[in-house]
């Protein structure tokens, strides 16, 4: 729950779920066969104050944010930051999650799974964008936890495909009729400081202080300043 004034920004709830998956995508007259494909379901409900009706096509004036999904061999890691330009935490969240083998018994206390909310994260940004280049979190050890987790992106995905700041199809944007749109584009065709692009998530590897690896996503939107990061007001690239 995230308030500003009288004003509730968020008031939501998430659901991620860790899995593999099988099966096949057809795109374009193109089968692609997937077999044991690592990823995770991601769903929230409740009130998401950016990018609905009410806030118009207005860019909001400072966000700094990390989501984050790890899959390790023997667990799982999720992380949500949420800072204000100062670097003060409205959320700050680290669970790691046990692997269970297929069917199974649920996890029955859920309490007692490894969570902190002691996190530092040091992002090594691409010249000319607010786009990671590396990252790394610092994890605990208080609550637990204790993991040093250092992030090589590999590929990116746009999040405006998913409505984020997109600049017509953004969430919560009021149709007066059924729409059917199809966009495309190239990655490095688009300009990384323009509000729609700047939010993108980055398929990585993820090596831990003990040597091993996992493969995750790194999801990280920074708009205005960022004292801590050293990022300048609007959307200009941090300094060398």
């Amino acid at each position: 729950l995230r308030v500003s004034g009288n004003r509730t920004v968020s008031d939501r709830t998430r659901f991620v779920q860790f899995g593999h998956w099988s099966g096949a995508l057809t795109f374009q007259g193109e089968r692609i066969e997937c077999d044991s494909w690592t990823g995770v379901r991601d769903r929230s409900w409740g009130v998401r104050h950016q990018g609905t009706a009410a806030e118009g096509k207005k860019t909001p004036g400072s966000i700094y944010a990390i989501w984050s999904v790890v899959h390790f061999d023997d667990c799982f890691v999720q992380v949500t930051v949420h800072e204000d330009e100062q670097g003060r935490g409205h959320i700050r969240s680290c669970v790691e999650v046990p692997k269970l083998a297929p069917g199974g018994s649920p996890i029955a206390d859920v309490a007692a799974l490894r969570r902190t909310d002691s996190l530092v994260c040091d992002i090594d940004y691409r010249p000319g964008t607010r786009r990671p280049k590396s990252a790394r979190l610092d994890v605990g050890p208080r609550g637990g936890l204790d993991l040093d987790l250092r992030y090589e992106p590999l590929g990116t995905f746009q999040m405006k495909g998913l409505g984020y700041y997109h600049p017509v199809h953004r969430q919560g944007a009021a149709a007066d009729e059924e729409r059917v749109h199809r966009e495309s584009w190239r990655i490095a065709d688009l300009d990384p400081l323009c509000p729609e692009n700047v939010h993108a998530q980055q398929l990585s590897v993820v090596r831990r202080s003990d040597g091993s690896e996992g493969v995750g996503v790194f999801e990280h939107v920074a708009i205005g300043p960022h004292l801590p990061s050293g990022l300048p007001p609007g959307l200009q690239a941090p300094s060398a």
